[in-house]
């Protein structure tokens, strides 16, 4: 008598149905440990929100040492343009903001002073304070590392997904390290 297909296959089924539930289970206790968690991920947020339209022409910049950088749809600010920013009486009103997009651990280590702190992978956390500063802000400008580093652009979509209007943002692409390798002071 030989064995049936069906036989022959059982182990092999039984297997797969032990993998299937074995998985399942991983799951399940991942998504719950998640949830539970008070630094779990929104499982319903884009993180890496895509670029907006460009709707207007932006103007062309002469770089001096071209560094390879992140393309965007804000304008740019330079370092020149960052410390008048930060000596006009609207950046002591708050009419002007300067904001770091960079992690806490990075920005308590040195920051430019004034700037607010902003990290696009923890939106939440100061977001109360962050948004309605922005929405009565003139103009913003935010800052990361510099070179290649795209926190501060993933930090301004997500603000202009707050309601912060595009035209009022600017990035100061070559970062912290352009302002500390130019010696200007940092705020701990």
């Amino acid at each position: 008598m030989s064995a049936s297909p069906s036989s022959t296959r059982s182990p092999a089924r039984a297997t797969l149905l032990q993998a299937a539930m074995v998985s399942g289970i991983g799951l399940c206790l991942a998504l719950i440990a998640n949830f539970l968690s008070p630094r779990g991920l929104s499982l319903g947020r884009d993180y890496f929100p895509a670029a907006i339209p460009d709707q207007a022409p932006k103007p062309t910049v002469v770089v001096e040492n071209p560094t390879p950088k992140p393309t965007h749809e804000f304008a740019t600010a330079t370092r020149a343009e960052v410390e008048a920013f930060t000596r006009d009486p609207r950046f002591i009103t708050q009419k002007y903001l300067l904001i770091d997009a960079r992690n806490v651990a990075t920005y308590q280590a040195g920051h430019i002073p004034g700037a607010l702190q902003y990290d696009h992978f923890r939106p939440t956390d100061n977001i109360a304070q962050i948004a309605p500063a922005c929405l009565a802000a003139e103009k913003i400008i935010l800052y990361c590392h510099g070179g290649t580093c795209e926190d501060s652009i993933f930090a301004a979509r997500l603000l202009v997904g707050y309601g912060v209007p595009a035209a009022r943002i600017a990035i100061y692409e070559k970062g912290i390290e352009d302002w500390r390798a130019a010696g200007l002071p940092l705020q701990h």
